[in-house]
Parts: C-alpha cells; structure tokens; sequence
C-alpha cells in the first residue's frame, strides 16, 4: 500500500529524529507501526465549508454568536491584513505573556520569509484602529489550518480572537476551500474553545522515531512523543 510505501521510504531516510503528522485522511498506521515509528494519537476540530455560511453560523455555540454580536457593537472591526509587521508583534506579546521562548526565529521564517498571498493569510481585529489581536492560517487547495495567534494584553477585548477566526472562516469558504482545520486540540483550554466552532472532532496521528543515541535524552523531555 501507499502507506507501507511511505513508512519504508521515511525509515530508509536515516534521519537522527522523525517527527510528522500524517493528513487526517490516513487513518492505517500499521505499516508505521511495523517499521518501528512511535504512533501517537492527536485531535483536531475540523470544520466542513461545504455548507452555508448560515449553516456555520447556526452550529457555533451561541455564546460565540454573542461575542461576535457584542464586538460588532461595541465598533471592533477584523481586515485582513499583509503587514505582518503586526502579526508578529501581536503573537510575540502572546508568547512573552506566556514565557513562551526560543520560538521567535522560527516565527519570524514563518512570517517573513514563508508567508504570502498563494499559501497563507492573516486577519487582525482593530478597536479604534488599533490592533487589538490577529489570526494567521496558511492554506493548500483543500483546507486552510489554524496555525497562530495573538493578541495585546493591554488592549484585549472578549470578542476580538472569536471575531477573527470567524472572519478567517468566512474567507477560507470564500476561497473554495472544503475544510477549515483548527490544527490540533490537545490542551483542554484551547480544545473547550475550538469546540465551539462547531467543528468535527477529528483524530490524527503523528509518527515519531529516533536513533538510539538521542533516544534515552529526547524520552526524558518528551516522553509523549518518543
């Protein structure tokens, strides 16, 4: 099969660490298992675009209808944006509030040196015009993904993250695209907040392998995955 193909070929490769989410759509992971990969089990909502946008709006918990309401009246409005000069200065806010570190470089490849209009796009959340938070997804011709977010601590507002991923909702079923995946779930705050998208709850399934001589390090601080 395509699977055992991909796990024969991914093993022969000899890289010292192997760390990859397989598509929602592989479900068989045995041929992984069978060649020595570590197969770990995620959850991701995923939110299916082939329906109206009433359709979407109707499936969100009514209190994310709500913040979108109160948010609207209170004058928050969300553009997209290409400045992300913004984005990055939002999202760090978020990481230094969260003593998230050694992340920045890889933010900043992300953004700037990533990023543009045929793989990804951003949304920011503006009171007054000034930019209280921001959501970044990138896309292929299927789905768009989740993949960051931020806000400012000083001018945060309740409704400005559920504002802005409802408009990323909205351009990504503007763009064609069947599927709106909010990229993983696992931590019980960020999976009670997804959930009330009204996505699916779908599982995915990450395949890991290391060489014995990083084994017994990487098993110390990341025992969940190796």
């Amino acid at each position: 099969t395509l699977n055992s193909e991909m796990a024969k070929f991914i093993d022969g490769l000899n890289y010292p660490v192997v760390s990859l989410r397989l598509s929602y759509n592989i479900t068989d992971t045995q041929p992984y298992t069978w060649n020595k990969f570590k197969v770990v089990p995620n959850f991701s909502y995923v939110l299916n675009l082939n329906q109206t946008e009433e359709q979407i709006w109707n499936a969100m918990a009514s209190e994310n209808r709500n913040d979108i309401r109160k948010g609207e009246k209170e004058g928050l409005t969300v553009n997209q944006t290409a400045d992300y000069k913004i984005v990055f200065d939002l999202i760090k806010k978020t990481y230094n509030r969260k003593n998230v570190t050694g992340n920045e470089s890889e933010l900043k490849k992300i953004l700037f040196e990533f990023a543009n209009k045929e793989n990804s796009f951003a949304m920011i959340c503006l009171k007054g015009g000034e930019p209280v938070s921001t959501s970044f997804c990138i896309f292929d011709k299927h789905a768009a993904y989740y993949l960051l977010g931020g806000y400012d601590e000083k001018k945060k507002h309740h409704s400005a993250g559920t504002m802005n991923i409802w408009e990323s909702i909205k351009y990504s079923k503007k763009m064609s695209l069947k599927k709106f995946d909010f990229e993983g779930s696992m931590l019980p705050e960020v999976e009670k907040y997804f959930r009330k998208f009204g996505g699916t709850l779908t599982p995915l399934y990450r395949i890991n392998k290391v060489n014995r001589s990083l084994e017994v390090i990487l098993k110390i601080f990341k025992r969940e995955l190796f």
